[in-house]
């Protein structure tokens, strides 16, 4: 019997694979298993309070140091108003000649600066020189009164309490000069000693004068002060020691 001859077969085609669908977790059956599925497997996170508590105290710390810094910046920015003010009024003064005049703005700066000295320097043993230099240098009731409401408590203690009250003028500028007034800022340095005590204590301030030449000289017709830790006398009220102090 003859061989049976196979025929080869054609290859056959690739069957396409069918994709699977992601047909998605199961939609729960109940509420309870919601809330499972939900839940972390772990264990609970630490409350959170105490990192919220330290948050505050470090956010009150911020607040404090913000706050004092605003306040020394309300005092520094009060000064540069109150000196730009200053500068306005002297700015604003067309017939202002401090600039111009150098003979007479170096005259009235020393007129100043030597009234300031002569007013305000003391000696319990020879008031009639600072009586003689108010008598001299002011002009007018009203530039008086405000000088005997600034001496006149001094002048009462310095026989009791030996003063001595020494001023020294380390600078001065003229604000303002037009023709036979100006007005003059004088830096003061103050001591004062009481000699019964042996007790001394030291300031500052700047003075301004208002002035005017009269009779070929100048003249104190206003005045103001501002302090800046000017010594002030130990007042009269002040306990004494029995005995003298034996």
């Amino acid at each position: 019997m003859p061989d049976t001859l196979e025929v080869p077969r054609e290859p056959g085609r690739p069957t396409p694979r069918r994709k699977s669908r992601d047909a998605g977790a199961p939609k729960p059956a109940s509420e309870a298993e919601v809330t499972d599925a939900e839940a972390p497997s772990g264990p609970p996170p630490p409350p959170a309070r105490r990192e919220r508590s330290a948050g505050g105290l470090s956010r009150r710390g911020m607040y404090t140091r913000t706050a004092v810094l605003l306040a020394v910046a309300v005092v520094f920015g009060g000064l540069g108003v109150f000196f730009k003010l200053q500068h306005d009024e002297v700015a604003s003064a067309t017939s202002n000649t401090a600039l111009v005049d150098v003979a007479a703005t170096a005259e009235v700066k020393q007129a100043m600066s030597s009234a300031a000295e002569r007013l305000f320097s003391i000696d319990y043993n020879d008031l009639g020189k600072t009586e003689q230099a108010a008598n001299e240098l002011l002009a007018g009731d009203e530039v008086r009164q405000k000088y005997d409401a600034l001496m006149g408590e001094v002048r009462k203690l310095a026989p009791e309490q030996k003063i001595v009250v020494t001023v020294k003028a380390t600078r001065s500028g003229v604000i303002l000069l037009d023709g036979d007034r100006a007005k003059v800022m004088v830096y003061i340095d103050q001591t004062a000693t009481r000699t019964d005590k042996n007790q001394s204590s030291a300031g500052g301030a700047a003075m301004w004068f208002n002035t005017e030449k009269r009779d070929g000289q100048w003249k104190v017709v206003d005045m103001d002060t501002y302090s800046s830790g000017a010594p002030t006398p130990a007042p009269s009220s002040a306990p004494e020691q029995p005995n003298g102090g034996n």
